[in-house]
């Protein structure tokens, strides 16, 4: 027990402080106060603005909302800045407005809307406005598991994959298998409306993912001493009949190859 304590508060000393604070007209959805290993990833913060409030970035400049500090190297401590939501006045406009909903909605479909499939390998299509440009893949809905991304019209999808395929599974078990897609502009604002999400059940008997790649390499060919092309021709062509019938001659050549010694 004392042994259990003593590793625990030396892993509290060597991990590194994340800490989100609002700053106001606004709140943080999500953990605050978080413990991150040297190396090692926080979870996810939302930035929330109050009613006719914006987010406009975090004090380190960050635009990112979700965010999620990465392979963390330090102590971070930041705060999440809003501004008055208006229609009038200078600035930078596309700051503050969300991604425009476009006429059938935001939506995703997984291999054009099949139900089924065999392979874990999927293609997804999207649907969202001109003015998305940025967007993030999550199989948790949480996208705590995602990382923001260009903007595509469709894209080649591992089921068993995170942060944007980076990691894999080896193994990707049967079942059914739900993707969530977020998008963003490219001033980073998102909103719970711009958002999909679309369902497919994997049917493959449990599909290992191939991590080795087959390399074709080109065949050496190795003559022996006083050895010919012809020689080599010889015995490629030669039924096994004919090669027996040349071992007698083959093997007087190769005693007559012998260096002589001399006898004392």
């Amino acid at each position: 027990m004392v042994a259990a304590l003593a590793d625990a508060a030396v892993n509290q000393m060597a991990a590194y402080a994340l800490t989100y604070t609002a700053g106001v007209h606004g709140s943080i959805s999500g953990s605050t106060t978080q413990l991150v290993l040297p190396g090692g990833n926080g979870s996810a913060v939302t930035a929330v603005a109050d009613d006719g409030y914006h987010f406009v970035n975090w004090s380190d400049a960050s635009t990112s909302n979700p965010r999620t500090d990465m392979s963390v190297t330090g102590n971070i401590s930041v705060t999440a800045n809003f501004a008055v939501t208006s229609s009038g006045g200078h600035g930078c406009h596309g700051c503050y407005i969300n991604p425009s909903v476009p006429t059938s909605g935001f939506k995703m479909s997984i291999n054009g809307g099949a139900f089924t499939t065999s392979n874990r390998n999927v293609f997804l299509g999207f649907n969202a406005g001109n003015d998305v440009k940025k967007m993030a893949i999550s199989m948790t809905g949480d996208f705590t598991d995602a990382s923001q991304e260009n903007h595509v019209a469709s894209k080649q999808w591992d089921l068993c994959s995170k942060l944007g395929r980076a990691i894999k599974n080896l193994t990707c078990s049967d079942g059914i298998y739900k993707i969530y897609a977020r998008f963003y502009t490219a001033y980073g604002r998102t909103s719970d409306t711009a958002t999909a999400s679309s369902t497919i059940t994997l049917k493959s008997g449990g599909v290992t993912e191939n991590l080795q790649q087959k390399i074709n390499l080109p065949f050496t060919k190795y003559l022996s001493y006083r050895q010919t092309d012809a020689d080599i021709n010889a015995c490629k062509f030669s039924s096994i009949p004919t090669l027996i019938q040349k071992l007698p001659t083959l093997e007087r050549v190769h005693q007559a190859k012998k260096p002589i010694t001399s006898v004392r």
